[in-house]
């Protein structure tokens, strides 16, 4: 397992290349909720730690914390109002915004 700037960097990639096959799967409910939007970051996370070439520490900085006060209903993703966005969710808009 790779370890420090290396293992993030690693990861990054790795959600990058998972991102758009769970995204695809989800598809069919036109628009990304910040409920999908938690949906797709887990789906996304779990894959990752299936191949256990990243450590739980190197995924949980991935996540979004709660801390950020991120909404999970239905309302429609929107980072309009919000200073940081968690490394996870960039991907996850972007491919989203690609593949519609």
């Amino acid at each position: 397992m790779v370890r420090g700037f290396d293992a993030a960097v690693e990861a990054v990639e790795a959600v990058e290349e998972v991102v758009p096959c769970v995204v695809q799967r989800h598809r069919s409910a036109g628009v990304l909720t910040w409920r999908l939007m938690r949906t797709v970051e887990a789906e996304v996370l779990s894959a990752l730690a299936s191949t256990g070439r990243h450590s739980p520490q190197t995924l949980g900085m991935l996540r979004a914390p709660d801390a950020l006060g991120y909404p999970q209903g239905d309302s429609p993703v929107s980072f309009e109002g919000h200073d940081f966005s968690p490394v996870i969710f960039g991907p996850i808009d972007d491919a989203w915004n690609r593949l519609n």
